[in-house]
């Protein structure tokens, strides 16, 4: 019986790993879900697994929570504050270290070298530290998700017109579910030890494609603009999104998507997964739903 732990069950990705890790089929009793609380981990008690309560910023208690797993999956704190960050992901890989896992399954971010987000730092940093101390790793380096566009999406179906500050360069970025699955099956798998996964998009896309999806998605059609930073940011908080929200995608990931940030492409969610992570109608309907 391998035992396999799942930090940050209670988060999007987390919880998602877990269920592919079902699908995969792993027995519940052999997933410990790793909760910050008693209550927090209700859901998969009842479904008859190890819930394991742990905290980041607690190492004695981690290392107690995660005595006696084999595998873990390490998703990453999700402070925005890169000193507390990489105290919390360095206590956390010591924890496991002393523990003496053997498989340690690392969630970082696609192409970190190129990255201009300030989290990539801390993820590098803790992937060297991994090596540095000689866990046994794979290191996952997830693209964005796929998932954010909903909101914008959803403002450009209502409006008829999507908006972007992106200069129509291209993106990278898979699905959530690609990416739980991948993770989950490197978990449940053999022959990952060592290895560093790209997990972006095999093909590249535009804002020109979401907008011609969306007309499809919604029988009506949508077009393209581009814009400023400030007229995006302005469009989509009048069409529904909060303000804070539209800053950080015009802001932040229509910049990075103009400076060809997300320009790599990679077949490793396609090996993983044994499927194409395509951009098609039915994933925009999906992501809009």
């Amino acid at each position: 019986m391998t035992t396999i732990a799942v930090t940050g069950a209670t988060g999007r990705l987390g919880g998602r790993i877990i269920e592919r890790l079902l699908e995969a089929g792993v027995a519940a009793a052999d997933i410990a879900p790793l909760v910050r609380t008693h209550d927090k981990g209700a859901p998969w008690r009842e479904r008859g697994m190890d819930v394991r309560v742990g905290d980041y910023d607690d190492p004695v208690a981690l290392a107690v929570a995660l005595a006696g797993v084999d595998k873990v999956v390490l998703v990453p704190s999700p402070s925005l504050d890169n000193a507390v960050r990489i105290q919390q992901q360095h206590q956390v890989v010591r924890a496991l270290y002393a523990l003496g896992i053997s498989h340690l399954v690392y969630v970082s971010l696609a192409d970190p070298e190129r990255r201009p987000f300030g989290l990539e730092d801390v993820d590098l940093a803790t992937e060297h530290i991994i090596r540095a101390v000689g866990l046994p790793f794979t290191f996952m380096r997830n693209s964005v998700y796929m998932d954010e566009l909903g909101p914008e999406l959803g403002v450009a179906a209502r409006t008829g017109e999507l908006v972007s500050a992106t200069g129509s360069r291209p993106l990278n970025w898979v699905c959530l579910d690609d990416l739980a699955t991948a993770i989950a099956g490197v978990l449940a798998g053999q022959g990952h030890l060592g290895r560093t996964y790209e997990l972006t998009n095999t093909e590249l896309f535009t804002y020109d494609d979401l907008a011609a999806l969306l007309s499809e998605v919604t029988g009506h059609p949508i077009s393209h603009r581009s814009a400023s930073t400030q007229e995006v940011v302005r469009v989509l908080h009048e069409g529904g999104m909060d303000a804070e929200h539209a800053q950080m995608m015009a802001g932040l990931f229509h910049v990075a998507v103009a400076k060809d940030t997300f320009d790599t492409t990679s077949v490793d969610v396609r090996e993983l997964t044994g499927r194409v992570p395509t951009v098609s109608v039915e994933l925009v309907r999906r992501i809009l739903g």
